[in-house]
C-alpha cells in the first residue's frame, strides 16, 4: 500500500517539475499514469508527492506521451544524474 510507505512519489503529469531540475532523492517511487488519462485520483491525493515532467514537456503541444516511451525517457534521464531506479510500479 503506497499510503503506508514512507517514500517520496513522483507522479508524471505533461504540466510538472521538469525531471532535470529537481533535487535528486535518496529514495522515490515513480508513478506513470496510463496514458491520456494520467495518475489515479487515489494516488494524485497522496500528500508526500512531486509532480514532474520529462525534459520538453513543457513545451510541447502533445496531450500524452506513450507510457513506455516516457518511463524509457525518465529512466534515461535519472541516470545522467546518477539516481539509482531501485522498483518500476505499473
Amino acid at each position: 500500500d503506497l499510503a503506508s510507505i514512507n517514500v517520496p512519489l513522483l507522479l508524471t503529469d505533461m504540466k510538472g517539475e521538469n525531471l532535470s531540475s529537481i533535487e535528486k532523492l535518496n529514495k522515490a517511487i515513480i508513478v506513470l499514469g496510463s496514458e491520456g488519462g494520467g495518475v489515479s485520483d487515489e494516488v494524485w491525493s497522496m500528500a508526500n508527492k512531486k509532480i514532474i515532467s520529462i525534459p520538453g514537456a513543457e513545451t510541447s503541444n502533445a496531450e500524452s506521451l506513450n507510457v513506455s516511451i516516457a518511463a524509457g525517457i525518465i529512466a534515461y534521464e535519472l541516470s545522467k544524474t546518477n539516481w539509482l531506479i531501485i522498483h518500476l510500479l505499473k
